[in-house]
């Protein structure tokens, strides 16, 4: 009982019609190999024209280990043949209606037609299999000699109607939507020593979209053909896969198949437990070209390793695709793109372990915020658990622009290896017409709690006028330059080792005793002492249209603490620079403005809009300082000395006419200070005072 599916039959018509009109056979088991049927209950009817009545119930099967895997315990089978015809060696059936019931899968039905050679055993089978919303699986078998060819043909079927059948293996999420169709055909050949199974399949109109919204398809098509050789394991298969038409979206990656079509050439390996691919290549026109291998375990899932080498990325359908969800809440998220980029990528254990890219010509620019970089060029290596000296890497461009900054050609020279990153010698980065010289910049464990990091670097003089431009600030002149001699980075704090200066106003602003606390948190912590020496009031004053004011003064900010961008303690004064005996004047505007400041601004202000005082521009004064202690959002307040009937001077008048500026609140409060000091430099009619 070799050919179980005929061997039956078979031993029926080998018992002479005319002299036998009717065959049951029962039996409580029949094995064969590594398959068994239970209770089984077969009849045969015949009549006098040579047709019969067959049937075939088993209550239980239990195929091969193999196929059990896929299928579980077969619990009923149930076989009939109308108008069969038995003319020896011709056995034939017109009306043949088969059903499985089987653990893991739905009830399975097939409708259709036999005929069996006896003398050749040469079977033809063909009808429609199970049902599938409206279509059904039409089935072509035929047995010639040792060869099996069999071909399975699916019509186009709704795809949520097809994910039914294939409910025991595989469901959608809860809470996907998913429309569409698929067409399937399976070609199917076994031989001697040979089994081979071609598959195509087409899904079209495809609609998804899983209920994070992270992965979305619309309108997507997409075709399928694969070649298994089931001959021996593992098994060994070629794919490809092609698709034109449709979007789709998987995280950030964003495809438009029509504007890129894809292809994907893969072959490999299979084993029940690994997928190995042992080359595949992807081209999607004008996107990107890449080639590889990867081993997959299956269950649990993992990406046990693999290598891609991407031939080209080209842009700017690249930052559509892959960058620009990426940047949407960025600056960077309307860029016009151009150039390409190569390079390669190897994985362990799911993990990134080397990654070498070249860039060539690369450019973005937008428009909107005067952004413009070119000819940016690079060379970068990178591996994980580097053993020896790590390959060095270079980044490159022609010129940048953006947000009122300008540069010129500049070139970088580094090595990257696990989480660290270093320089490997000065750099040079032309800013406007002056440069930034990094002289050391390296960082370890970088984006782990662990990170380390150290920077120097000098700043050739840069004339401050197109900074303040870039800053948003009012135009004026003066230089920047200074050394920044180290800048550490340890347990999550930044420090300045020495000062940064800048010449502006015609003086020098020095920073020093630098440090910031978690700034890489949403709101790092900030400690600095900043001191300005011999500034221009004039100059000061004139640039920020406060009013104008001639002399030099001292400022120092010491003990400032921030947190986030809001400052929560400082010491602030102003006051003369000692020795200076320049020209003191001050305009009637910027009176009103300190008068507010200080809290008399009622009394100057109307004093100054009536009598005499109100046909001069300006008075001279002898001294001028302020300073505010902030504790607890709240400045106390204090000036250049007592004044005789309480409070203190802002001002101290000289000469005639003579006016003095008064403040008589000690406590302020600071947001309320802010708010007057934006006011009094954006009103360029001075403070109104009700």
């Amino acid at each position: 009982m070799k050919r179980c599916g005929i061997g039956l039959a078979a031993m029926m018509i080998c018992v002479s019609a005319h002299a036998i009109e009717r065959i049951h056979i029962t039996a409580a088991q029949v094995s064969m190999d590594d398959a068994a049927m239970e209770n089984i209950d077969a009849r045969l009817i015949l009549s006098a024209d040579d047709k019969a009545f067959l049937t075939l119930d088993a209550d239980r099967i239990q195929p091969p280990e193999r196929i059990a895997q896929q299928t579980g315990s077969v619990e009923q089978l149930r076989f009939r043949c109308i108008d069969m015809v038995i003319r020896e060696p011709h056995v034939g059936c017109g009306r043949l209606a088969v059903s499985v019931n089987a653990s893991q899968l739905p009830p399975l039905a097939f409708d259709g037609s036999f005929t069996l050679q006896t003398d050749s055993g040469n079977l033809r089978l063909t009808g429609a299999g199970p049902r599938l919303a409206d279509q059904r699986l039409d089935m072509d078998v035929s047995v010639t000699g040792a060869q099996i060819d069999a071909a399975l043909t699916l019509p186009a079927t709704p795809l949520p109607t097809l994910l039914t059948f294939f409910a025991p293996w595989f469901e959608l999420p809860e809470g996907a939507n998913l429309a569409g169709d698929a067409a399937l055909s399976v070609n199917f050949t076994t031989g001697p020593g040979s089994t081979h199974a071609n598959i195509d399949l087409r899904v079209s109109g495809v609609d998804f979209q899983n209920p994070e919204a992270t992965w979305i398809a619309e309108d997507l098509a997409l075709d399928l053909n694969a070649d298994i050789d089931l001959t021996q394991q593992p098994l060994a298969w070629q794919a490809r896969i092609a698709g034109d038409t449709g979007q789709f979206l998987g995280g950030p990656v964003l495809l438009d198949l029509a504007r890129n079509p894809l292809a994907v050439e893969a072959q490999g390996a299979f084993d029940g437990q690994t997928l190995t691919v042992s080359r595949f290549d992807s081209h999607q026109q004008d996107l990107a070209r890449a080639q590889g291998d990867a081993l997959l375990t299956i269950a649990p899932f993992s990406l046990t390793h693999a290598r891609v080498e991407l031939e080209t990325l080209q842009f700017p359908d690249a930052y559509t695709s892959y960058l620009q969800l990426v940047l949407v809440t960025t600056p960077f998220n309307q860029l016009t793109t151009s150039g390409h980029l190569s390079g390669a990528l190897t994985i362990a254990d799911g993990l990134p372990v080397q990654a070498d890219l070249l860039v060539n010509g690369f450019a973005f620019s937008d428009e909107s915020r005067n952004l413009n970089v070119t000819g940016v060029d690079a060379d970068v290596h990178w591996a994980a658990d580097q053993t020896g000296p790590p390959r060095p890497s270079w980044l490159s461009w022609e010129s940048a622009q953006g947000w009122g900054i300008e540069g010129a050609a500049s070139r970088v020279d580094f090595a990257a290896h696990d989480s660290d990153f270093q320089l490997l010698q000065p750099a040079r980065l032309p800013l406007f017409d002056g440069a930034l010289i990094i002289q050391r910049l390296a960082v370890e464990h970088a984006g782990e709690t662990q990170m380390t990091g150290e920077f120097a670097a000098t700043i050739e003089p840069i004339d401050m006028h197109p900074v303040s431009r870039a800053l948003g600030l009012p135009e004026f002149s003066g230089t920047l330059s200074g050394v920044i001699p180290g800048l550490r980075y340890h347990d999550e704090i930044m420090e300045l080792d020495g000062i940064i200066e800048a010449e502006v106003f015609g003086g020098v602003v020095i920073a020093r005793q630098l440090s910031i606390s978690q700034p890489l948190s949403r709101f790092p912590q900030l400690r600095a002492d900043v001191l300005a020496r011999q500034l221009d009031l004039q100059t000061l004053t004139e640039v920020f249209d406060f009013g104008n004011i001639t002399g030099r003064i001292d400022m120092d900010l010491t003990g400032l603490e921030t947190y986030g961008t809001r400052p929560t303690r400082f010491d602030f004064s102003f006051h003369n620079s000692p020795g200076d005996r320049t020209k003191r004047r001050i305009s009637q505007r910027a009176v009103e403005n300190l008068s507010n400041f200080g809290g008399g601004g009622g009394g100057v202000a109307a004093a100054l809009q009536s009598g005499a005082l109100k046909f001069f521009d300006s008075f001279n004064y002898k001294a001028i300082g302020l300073s505010c202690q902030l504790r607890n959002d709240v400045c106390l307040m204090d000036g250049v000395g007592q004044a005789r009937k309480g409070g203190f001077y802002v001002v101290r008048g000289r000469g005639l006419p003579r006016i003095d500026i008064i403040g008589n609140q000690n406590r302020v409060d600071w947001p309320r200070l802010v708010s007057q000091i934006a006011q009094a430099i954006s009103n360029s009619g001075g403070i109104v005072v009700n």
